[in-house]
């Protein structure tokens, strides 16, 4: 195929690194080999955020010598924070997009093209995802698009593509955008701003969703763009304390921040009692330290504590008497056999 250079766009492709060294080089790889039939201008940066020492040596002896340019930051910035490293470089740098690639995901070859199409395709759209599939399974969809439902406090998730185009169709203003492997049109971000760092990790992708649908800008699905994505099973035991903490933390931060004026009646107290359910409901699968870490995320979703999480502090008395007085409401929503 001719490369017609009107048609080409420069893309930065920001991936963090944890301690996820070899699932970083192996998604790095996949992003190497992707077709690119338009000849669009990639840069890829992996950025390493705040790693062992040992996992770093791996990262620059597998990626030093490829055309992959490697940060490292000696602190752990979160989602949000490292992926703004990028964001910055790439409005520095006057490129058109930024894609966000978690490094746990493997990219199909005909990704790149897919995403950039789409988002080309309308000059209003902000930010768009791939379809995303199981990297274990993939007849198993992990995201296909989905939307806030604000009367509920909630957020609803396409089980099909059919479905997840009768969505954008019917609910264009309300759609939210997974962020394992989101692309983003830099001029919305120098419009919207950047991803939130208050929220550290979690709900900053529906927070950057809901703030481009504020300012006219749309949440897109290519769905003709595939990245397989690790989908552990969804159970608690398979889940750090710091997920439950910042999952109740954030939804305060969230839902309190967007959530629209005639669906705020007794907002707080709704967000309270869903939290502290989880909580124990956690507690009555003998999951006590993540029950308390989803209380500690209750308390400072109220006391406006943001950032990363400090897990080594000690419950409030005011939550612990608030969760044992809501047990007995609680325990009848619990699953049978749960207790």
């Amino acid at each position: 195929m001719a490369i017609i250079e009107s048609d080409a766009r420069s893309v930065l492709i920001s991936v963090l690194n944890w301690n996820g060294a070899v699932d970083t080089i192996a998604c790095v790889k996949s992003l190497l080999a992707m077709e690119n039939p338009v000849g669009h201008r990639l840069q890829i940066v992996v950025i390493d955020n705040g790693s062992s020492f040992d996992n770093w040596e791996i990262l620059q002896e597998h990626l030093g010598g490829l055309n992959v340019k490697l940060l490292r930051q000696e602190e752990n910035l979160g989602f949000a924070g490292g992926h703004n490293l990028a964001l910055q470089m790439a409005m520095q740098q006057n490129v058109d997009y930024t894609w966000l690639v978690n490094n746990d995901s493997i990219v199909k070859p005909g990704a790149l093209h897919a995403l950039v199409a789409t988002i080309d395709a309308n000059p209003r759209c902000g930010v768009v995802s791939p379809l995303v599939l199981a990297l274990e399974d993939e007849s198993i969809i992990d995201f296909c698009g989905a939307r806030h439902d604000w009367p509920n406090l909630n957020s609803i998730s396409c089980t099909s593509v059919a479905e997840a185009r009768e969505m954008e169709q019917a609910f264009p203003q309300d759609m939210w955008l997974m962020g394992a492997a989101i692309m983003l049109r830099v001029a919305a971000v120098r419009e919207v701003g950047m991803l939130n760092d208050r929220y550290f990790a979690y709900y900053e992708d529906n927070d950057i969703s809901a703030r481009m649908s504020a300012k006219g800008w749309r949440c897109r699905m290519a769905f003709d763009a595939v990245v397989l994505h690790s989908h552990p099973v969804s159970r608690a035991d398979e889940k750090g304390a710091y997920y439950f903490y910042l999952m109740a933390r954030n939804s305060f931060l969230f839902w309190f921040e967007h959530t629209p004026a005639p669906y705020r009646r007794l907002l707080r107290l709704k967000l309270i009692d869903r939290s502290i359910l989880a909580a124990n409901r956690l507690i009555s699968k003998h999951h006590d330290e993540k029950g308390a870490a989803c209380l500690l995320g209750v308390y400072d979703g109220q006391t406006g504590r943001t950032g990363k999480w400090n897990l080594a502090r000690k419950v409030p008395l005011v939550m612990t008497v608030l969760r044992k007085m809501l047990w007995r409401n609680h325990v009848r929503h619990f699953h049978p056999g749960s207790q």
